[in-house]
């Protein structure tokens, strides 16, 4: 029986996490990173047929999204980790390689609501 109390304890947490969160998914060309300390922001704009859609949606990247991130863009994140202590640094090669990529992928980002 005690398992039974621990699958309802997961799933109270899983709704509590799912009213904290936004998800967002985004096409990869309309990320914008800021320089942050330690991590950057990540600033987004979705723009469909020319119209922007989501203008200003601005989040705090975290290591975690920083690693999905660099698995989007296919470059080392080891590298882009070691580059945080120099906020520029990561900014404008996150931005490079955005700009530059030939993935045209979606990225999906989560967004804690109460850091708005």
């Amino acid at each position: 029986m005690k398992k039974g109390n621990d699958v309802k304890k997961v799933v109270e947490q899983l709704k509590f996490d799912a009213e904290l969160k936004d998800d967002f998914i985004v096409p990869l060309k309309s990320i914008e990173i800021d320089a942050g300390n330690p991590y950057p922001q990540m600033f987004f704009t979705h723009k469909e047929k020319g119209d922007t859609v989501a203008d200003g949606i601005e989040t705090q990247m975290t290591d975690h999204s920083v690693s999905q991130l660099c698995h989007k863009l296919e470059i080392g994140t080891s590298y882009i980790r070691k580059c945080l202590p120099f906020p520029e640094l990561v900014e404008t090669n996150l931005n490079h390689w955005i700009k530059n990529t030939k993935n045209n992928a979606d990225f999906f980002d989560s967004m804690n609501k109460s850091a708005n």
